[in-house]
């Protein structure tokens, strides 16, 4: 990565709000080829072009909903579309740099709006949307602290402060290289404590499908059939932000090192080719991501604090390896 000025920086948030629909279209895409069913690679844009058919359409509110209910959109997306400021992807550091543990709240937050929103709308569907959100995000919240807490530990180095701070972290694991994991089992737990609670947070558990208004199988996704045009449009959008930026939180604290861009030492060559890494990394997690939700196991909603309780040993293990070894010291 180079290092970049202020505008850079907030064009690389704008890129990652920009291309996050591209995101959920390769995903589709990669998903529809993987189980026979034909689809041309402009498919992958279709996300684009649904989002735009909501913009320009009027919103449709219920009569009885408050001023709760309208302002559920917007919150949802400035909390999620904030996140997109907080990762570098082609600069050293992003715009913002935060503690990890006010993401938690902010995603608590925008989690809470939504909730109340589905209770304003005074429908089942929008009820029951609201508390499974509510519960979902409790399972996922508590994992949330626990990472963060065993990355501080993990950053606690000789002649380092630990810190929980995003850009302190992202700045040391970007130094690192494949080696980083050689000895050091607690950061493979880390991460699949967090893709574990990446999975919770954008709903693709088994029992949480965003693709079908099956009552049994939906979660946020149920307070999402109470809107209608462009309001929905902001919500679609928005939760395509956050799963971009936990695909990226994921590369570019566990997977940091170069996959190309060591063939060149500087220059306009090395800057596309640290372009060209971060698109395989995402293209592999996506990949992922999708052979996941092919062959994943179908669980019923009391099931869904298994997961959880995983991501929660592997999180509390890891914590315990960094004690035993005195945190992040080799």
């Amino acid at each position: 990565m180079t290092k970049c000025d202020w505008g850079l920086q907030l064009m690389q948030g704008v890129l990652i709000c920009v291309m996050a629909p591209g995101a959920a279209g390769l995903l589709r895409w990669l998903k529809a080829g993987l189980q026979g069913r034909y689809r041309r690679l402009t498919a992958i844009w279709q996300p684009y072009r649904d989002l735009w058919k909501l913009f320009v359409k009027a919103a449709v509110r219920p009569e009885t909903t408050s001023w709760v209910f309208a302002i559920a959109p917007p919150t949802l997306f400035i909390a999620y579309g904030w996140l997109a400021f907080l990762v570098p992807v082609f600069c050293e550091k992003a715009l913002l740099s935060v503690d990890l543990f006010v993401v938690v709240y902010v995603l608590g937050l925008a989690h809470f709006v939504l909730a109340l929103a589905g209770l304003d709308a005074g429908s089942p569907f929008g009820a029951l949307g609201g508390y499974r959100t509510m519960f979902f995000h409790f399972i996922t919240e508590v994992g949330f602290i626990l990472v963060a807490a065993a990355l501080t530990f993990q950053s606690n180095k000789p002649g380092l402060w630990a810190s929980s701070d995003l850009g302190v972290l992202f700045s040391r694991h970007s130094a690192s290289s494949w080696t980083m994991y050689l000895g050091n089992f607690s950061l493979v737990l880390l991460m699949g404590s967090l893709a574990i609670l990446a999975l919770f947070e954008n709903g693709r558990l088994p029992m949480n499908n965003a693709h079908t208004h099956l009552e049994l199988t939906m979660g946020s996704e149920a307070v999402f059939l109470e809107y209608g045009g462009r309001d929905l449009a902001i919500l679609h959008w928005a939760e395509m932000i956050k799963m971009t930026f936990f695909i990226a939180l994921l590369i570019q604290l566990f997977l940091p090192f170069p996959l190309t861009a060591v063939l060149v030492d500087e220059g306009t060559l090395r800057h596309a080719l640290t372009i060209i890494d971060l698109g395989l990394k995402f293209f592999v997690v996506i990949a992922a991501l999708v052979m996941w939700e092919l062959h994943r196991p179908k669980l019923r909603l009391r099931s869904v604090i298994r997961p959880g309780l995983i991501a929660y040993a592997l999180g509390l293990i890891a914590i315990v390896l960094l004690a035993l070894t005195g945190g992040g010291a080799p």
